[in-house]
């Protein structure tokens, strides 16, 4: 899945056109047992193309009892948590490398808002991404680590090593 904003790009790339599902804000794509819903995200705000397609995308996934979230690159804008909706999350990914526009980083939430965020939609896990990746573009998970002590009982902070394999159930 990608925003459909973006498919002319990715078939541009070479990408094979019979491989991408281009979807908007809203839209729910049901495969393989999994539903996938589109949800806007924003960098320093909601961006969309000329035809007003969302330029980009988080996405609520749901499976055999489980409901995750994976942001993408995003701030937690206004309106954030209403589009995530009612239902509790399993595990919500979130960034936490923030925004830095003299290094050219587009905005992300920092690890503060990123807990502040699942303070208020409370899901069994905080994941963590968009650390010690890049050296220009990252921020210590000590600093994630420092924020999730703010989170309530029943939200886990779970910091994950790049390959590490993690499994959760219902």
């Amino acid at each position: 899945m990608l925003p459909e904003s973006l498919r002319e790009h990715a078939l541009g790339l070479g990408l094979p056109a019979d491989r991408l599902i281009g979807v908007d804000s809203g839209q729910v794509v049901e495969r393989a047992g999994f539903q996938v819903r589109a949800v806007p995200s924003a960098h320093e705000q909601i961006d969309r193309d000329g035809a007003g397609r969302h330029l980009y995308l988080g996405y609520v996934i749901e499976s055999e009892g489980l409901r995750l979230y994976h942001s993408g690159d995003s701030l937690a804008y206004d309106g954030l948590h209403g589009e995530l909706g009612s239902e509790p999350f399993d595990v919500l990914f979130l960034p936490i490398n923030g925004r830095d526009p003299a290094r050219g980083v587009p905005g992300n939430m920092t690890a503060a808002e990123a807990v502040d965020l699942a303070a208020r939609v409370r899901p069994r896990y905080l994941v963590p991404h968009h650390y010690d990746m890049f050296t220009f573009n990252t921020v210590a998970a000590l600093v994630f680590e420092a924020e999730a002590r703010r989170l309530p009982p029943r939200v886990e902070p779970r910091i994950l090593r790049c390959g590490e394999r993690w499994e959760i159930t219902t």
